[in-house]
């Protein structure tokens, strides 16, 4: 029986698609006899006191799990647990992290920590096709275990509409992080644009914003465009309440700059929402230009925002691409279809 550590701060938060798929992944592996399994939930870095003192302990264990999005803080642990143990260090890998800095400087840092810490792991779980094949042409080498992610199948259960039976409100729907990678700056200039034409729309933001201070600019955009009586803003919800966002909702504006997979975008789908999304990273790999939503030009506000308006005055195009997004999300993967991979996770290691 292999024994296994799982090092996850905040194991007992679930806010974004990553999140579920981790806790799905782990959870499974979890449940499997063949494996004794451990948690570390603290805030860890192996330059703390309480994690050095530890290093004994962790180094006994077969196999450290974590995700890849810590390799700041564990870098120096993977290190040494390559040098003076026998561990074998799997990570799951949702997307890489490094894309999302702007800044020159920035961006060359989290590539050399990021590359290295994916270097030193001896093995990568991957859920997306997008990142396995950018992650494959960076390490033909590295094994790897692919387990493609899959929709919450709960939503559907809550959707109390078909296409052709919708009544357009013109309800503009976002969910996510409200931070800078998911380009909510963008969404904002756009509705200002939409907004200047005269065309009516309402937008209902849902997520938590990552920072005090990007919260503050977008509020502060907000105003500077006058949108306050048409941008409403709510934390994270119930799968319940989150379900009735998108039944009542006609759009799914997903102005992200950086994604793995993005989820969300499949849920929006599955209630029938045409979705209107920047070209880039794993964006395309799910939303198909004119056949279940609009691709507007990367991080084009005006584009985005053309897009937004076709979709908001033309029914025979909405009514297509909705259609479109019912037949995509039916045809994706839902979360049971994930657990022969991790099963087949499991009996591997």
């Amino acid at each position: 029986m292999s024994k296994i550590l799982v090092i996850y701060p905040n194991y007992d938060t679930v806010v974004t698609g990553g999140h579920i798929y981790d806790h799905c992944f782990i959870d499974r592996v979890c449940s499997s006899e063949q494996h004794s399994v451990n948690f570390m939930t603290e805030h860890v870095s192996l330059l703390e006191g309480s994690v050095f003192r530890k290093f004994k302990s962790i180094r006994k264990y077969d196999i450290i799990l974590t995700n890849s999005r810590l390799y700041t803080r564990l870098i120096f642990l993977w290190l040494s647990l390559r040098l003076f143990s026998k561990c074998r260090l799997i990570c799951i890998h949702h997307h890489f992290n490094f894309m999302s800095y702007e800044d020159t400087g920035g961006r060359v840092i989290h590539f050399l920590l990021e590359k290295l810490f994916l270097f030193l792991s001896t093995e990568v779980v991957i859920p997306s096709p997008y990142v396995r094949d950018i992650f494959t042409k960076m390490f033909p080498k590295k094994k790897i275990h692919y387990a493609e992610l899959g929709v919450q199948k709960s939503f559907t259960e809550y959707r109390t509409h078909h296409s052709e039976e919708k009544q357009l409100s013109n309800k503009i729907l976002f969910t996510g992080t409200v931070c800078r990678r998911k380009g909510v700056h963008f969404l904002v200039e756009a509705l200002n644009i939409i907004n200047r034409k005269g065309i009516d729309f309402s937008c209902t933001i849902i997520g938590r914003e990552e920072n005090e201070k990007y919260g503050t600019f977008i509020h502060k955009q907000i105003q500077k465009y006058n949108l306050d009586n048409k941008i409403i803003f709510t934390e994270y919800v119930s799968i319940q309440k989150l379900a009735e966002y998108y039944n009542t909702a006609d759009i799914f504006a997903f102005p992200s700059l950086l994604e793995g997979y993005g989820m969300v975008l499949i849920e929006a789908m599955s209630f029938g929402l045409p979705v209107v999304a920047f070209n880039n990273s794993a964006i395309p790999y799910t939303v198909k230009d004119r056949i279940n939503g609009l691709l507007a030009k990367n991080k084009d506000a005006s584009d985005f925002a053309d897009k937004i308006e076709l979709l908001l005055t033309n029914t025979t195009v909405y009514t297509k691409l909705s259609q479109g997004a019912f037949e995509t999300s039916a045809q994706k993967r839902k979360m049971d279809d994930m657990l022969p991979d991790i099963d087949r996770f499991c009996k591997k290691i």
